[in-house]
């Protein structure tokens, strides 16, 4: 898995860093996942596994089943998830395109966990 650049963990670029990242999410993710990431996206309601069974996507601001580190989400967004309707991004993403995406999520989770009180690992 690419690296996290090293001009991301500069907290002087942390906002350009995280427009980018919302406007890649945007783009790519919210669909899916929503405008927030919360799993209620225009897409939402129609998908399904690799079954058939109904599906919804991964709220991104609580605790995921494939892991919380920001290496793991990098990992799920490049690679996709087998048998469920989240794709890999690696040919639609350079790999500092896919931090930014990481970026924001970490933000967000923070962000979210601070002023929930969810445990965001």
């Amino acid at each position: 898995m690419p690296v996290k650049p090293e001009e991301m963990e500069n907290s002087a670029n942390k906002t350009k860093f995280l427009a980018e990242g919302n406007q890649l999410f945007q783009q790519l993710c919210a669909p899916c996942h929503g405008s927030q990431g919360e799993g209620d996206g225009p897409a939402a309601k129609a998908m399904e596994d690799s079954h058939g069974n109904r599906m919804a996507p991964a709220n991104l601001l609580v605790p995921l089943g494939c892991g919380d580190r920001e290496e793991d989400i990098l990992r799920t967004l490049m690679t996709g998830m087998s048998g469920t309707p989240m794709p890999s991004f690696s040919e639609a993403l350079s790999p500092d395109e896919a931090w930014k995406i990481v970026l924001l999520l970490s933000d967000w989770r923070h962000t979210t966990s601070r002023l929930t009180g969810i445990c965001a690992r």
